[in-house]
């Protein structure tokens, strides 16, 4: 039986994580390989990797490889736990099974990127190939419509969903994980093609329908249809904050009260204010009133740049 696998890097030196993962289905190990494929990297001298196996196998089996300790998670997946290794035991080899698997992985992920000194942002992100900009806003402010304009524009795919701010070297960077893109009916309003493109394509691995009416699309999707970058990691130029109660104003104020409360909802998680403090002393949130002022500020000052 063969066995593949590959590492992943999380975050940059000297926070960085490795994570290698281990699997015997040559199947997944394409599925997983795509969808990670910017965050792999060629690495065999490394003071500590984070171990992940994935066995797909029958139930009876399962159990008796699975220990005392071991966790029933989502939809038939058991998972071990031994100190830096985990192993997840799956009920069946289906498509479905593989999508689990994979949110499993990426929660992990999400914790271990959480016990560094990060701030989690739920915004959307794009680059320029060299340097991102967030779009935080209020609910309904139009971030994902900002979003899709500015991937028709030519700027790359960073988040659409949450972005881990962090400090190194003493310039803020921007880490995203691959989390599909939840679209609102509304926001096909100004990409009609894009919604023509998703039903000819409705039954593909990288279209997902909610319950809640959204359309979920898949990094791979968005960048193929744009025919954009996926860029997981860029140093932060500026956070873009869509105001549904817009005063005319250049940047934060530290002493606005409403300013700070309205960015820190935003905030999903943070461990650092440090970098709070950088991004409100350093200038970079600039308060807009709509997705227009955002575009043509950034046609001004934030040109796409060649690869």
């Amino acid at each position: 039986m063969n066995n593949y696998s590959l590492k992943i890097k999380l975050l940059s030196e000297p926070m960085a994580h490795y994570i290698c993962i281990f699997t015997t289905d040559k199947r997944f190990y394409k599925y997983i390989s795509s969808i990670f494929l910017s965050y792999i990297v060629d690495i065999e001298n490394c003071k500590e990797f984070y171990t992940i196996r994935i066995v797909f196998d029958h139930t009876s089996h399962m159990k008796g490889n699975a220990n005392e300790n071991a966790r029933n998670l989502r939809g038939g997946i058991f998972l071990n736990l031994e100190k830096n290794e985990r192993t997840y035991y799956c009920t069946s080899s289906s498509n479905d099974m593989f999508k689990a698997v994979f949110r499993e992985i990426r929660d992990y992920f999400d914790e271990l990127i959480r016990s560094c000194r990060v701030i989690c942002l739920h915004a959307a992100c794009v680059s320029n190939s060299h340097n991102a900009i967030c779009i935080v806003g209020d609910k309904f402010s139009g971030k994902t419509t900002l979003m899709l304009r500015m991937l028709s524009e030519g700027y790359d795919f960073v988040s659409n969903d949450k972005i881990y701010v962090f400090l190194t070297k003493d310039k803020l960077h921007v880490f995203s994980l691959p989390i599909s893109a939840g679209i609102r009916n509304g926001s096909f309003k100004f990409q009609p093609e894009l919604l023509e493109h998703i039903n000819n394509n409705q039954y593909s691995e990288h279209v997902e329908y909610s319950s809640e009416g959204r359309i979920h699309l898949s990094p791979y999707f968005l960048c193929d249809y744009f025919k954009v970058n996926f860029n997981n990691f860029a140093p932060l130029e500026y956070i873009y904050f869509l105001k549904s109660n817009y005063m005319p104003s250049t940047v934060i104020d530290a002493m606005n009260t409403n300013d700070l409360m309205g960015f820190e909802r935003n905030v999903l998680f943070c461990n650092d204010h440090a970098i709070i403090n950088k991004c409100i002393m350093g200038n970079k949130i600039i308060f807009c009133r709509d997705s227009g002022q955002v575009i043509n500020e950034l046609k001004r000052s934030f040109p796409i740049k060649d690869s």
